[in-house]
């Protein structure tokens, strides 16, 4: 059965008609078209726009979404619409029977790549991490697959096989992912079930608590004076500042306002709601005057003539370690070494969380206004603090 479709406008939906309508300033709107009743497309205010038909069944309304403009072209959505309006016709619900428009199932490569673009991409600052364990490891074994075929034995296998090749974090990064991935594709209504749900992690994980000494930092920072730039430069920088690496590794010179000394991480927003801004020191500052300049104004691109930031983060710690003959080491223990120091000068466990940008209580309204003023100092104050310690613990007076 039909549901009556009373969100406006009612439009005549042709490509071209499509391809002009603008955005709305917020959230999303339904169109729908005169000639084929209870179909019609999404447009969001981000510019996605997705075929979708309503219908009743057992008394509700349902909305189910065909597939992407312009991937999925306008006469196949027709055709799946005229599909799925004939189950529904006979009593069926489509959305239990959930063919796609070439009359297959939805794929699993259908489902990881509508997650990156529709999900991860907007709310992750890690949606690069998934989407290179979707390619690596999700599409090449169950991409052609159907979605509604995957079962929990077949999650418990690609896991366990990421276990058994040395690499049981990463089976546990897996895991997680592909929970995730189906729930929102229950959510968004592309799947029915989640086949990870109840599936146990391969490998138990402790809380990591390894932060370097003083001898550390002076011979890593000696290791990455040889390394330079990219690398070498990226690292001492995430030591100076504590800040996630995915973000640093973004930094543009656009996003840094010199004048007044601050960093604003694009699209790092603050839990209290707040654009995260991070003062540098005076030693950050040098460091990042050394550095070359690339045409896309990346600071640490991929390569000269990159537009995206640097990649192969193993191997370049991995150099580190030898030259250095610091071992048992990782990135994530630079934030944590950053953070016991700043503590160890007097910060604040409140101050802290924002110098790091992680959850905390946060004051609004103009009182929290003027709480971040303040606040402001006191990072700028205890990042100088540490960063003049770290400093005199490598015996450097210049930036590389």
């Amino acid at each position: 059965m039909l549901a009556r479709c009373e969100q406006l406008p009612i439009i005549k939906i042709t490509e071209a008609g499509i391809a002009r309508l603008e955005p709305p300033k917020k959230d999303r709107i339904d169109y729908w078209d005169k000639a084929q009743p209870g179909f019609g497309f999404r447009l969001t205010s981000t510019g996605h726009r997705s075929w979708q038909i309503m219908y009743r069944a057992g008394g509700k309304r349902k909305r189910l979404s065909l597939g992407d403009w312009p991937a999925l072209p306008l006469k196949l959505a027709r055709e799946a619409a005229a599909q799925a309006l004939r189950q529904i016709a006979e009593g069926q619900d489509p959305a239990r029977q959930r063919t796609a428009v070439t009359g297959g199932a939805v794929t699993v490569d259908h489902l990881a790549k509508s997650y990156l673009e529709r999900h991860a991409r907007r709310n992750k600052k890690s949606w690069q991490a998934d989407e290179g364990m979707l390619r690596r490891e999700i599409i090449p074994a169950w991409g052609r697959r159907a979605a509604s075929g995957i079962g929990r034995r077949d999650v418990i296998e690609i896991v366990e096989t990421v276990a058994v090749r040395g690499h049981p974090y990463a089976a546990n990064r897996l895991l997680a992912l592909i929970r995730k991935m189906f729930a929102w594709g229950c959510e968004v209504d592309l799947v029915q079930t989640n086949p990870g749900r109840g599936v146990s992690a391969p490998h138990r994980e402790t809380a990591r608590e390894r932060f370097l000494n003083d001898a550390e930092i002076a011979k890593l920072w000696s290791a990455w004076s040889i390394q330079g730039w990219p690398f070498g430069a990226l690292f001492k920088l995430l030591l100076l500042t504590g800040q996630n690496r995915n973000d640093m590794a973004s930094m543009r010179l656009e996003d840094i306002q010199f004048q007044s000394r601050v960093w604003s991480p694009p699209g790092a927003r603050s839990h209290g709601g707040h654009t995260h801004e991070l003062p540098l020191s005076d030693f950050a500052l040098e460091l990042l005057a050394a550095l070359p300049r690339s045409k896309s104004g990346l600071v640490f691109p991929a390569g000269p003539r990159a537009t995206t930031p640097v990649t192969g983060y193993s191997n370049a710690v991995a150099k580190s370690r030898k030259l250095s003959c610091v071992e048992g080491w990782q990135l994530r223990d630079l934030r944590r070494t950053a953070a016991v120091g700043m503590v160890r000068l007097g910060a604040a466990p409140e101050l802290l969380d924002r110098v790091l940008n992680v959850r905390s209580g946060a004051a609004g309204g103009v009182r929290g206004i003027y709480q971040l003023a303040a606040e402001m100092d006191e990072k700028r104050r205890i990042l100088n603090s540490w960063a003049e310690q770290v400093r005199n613990i490598a015996g450097t007076q210049t930036g590389l």
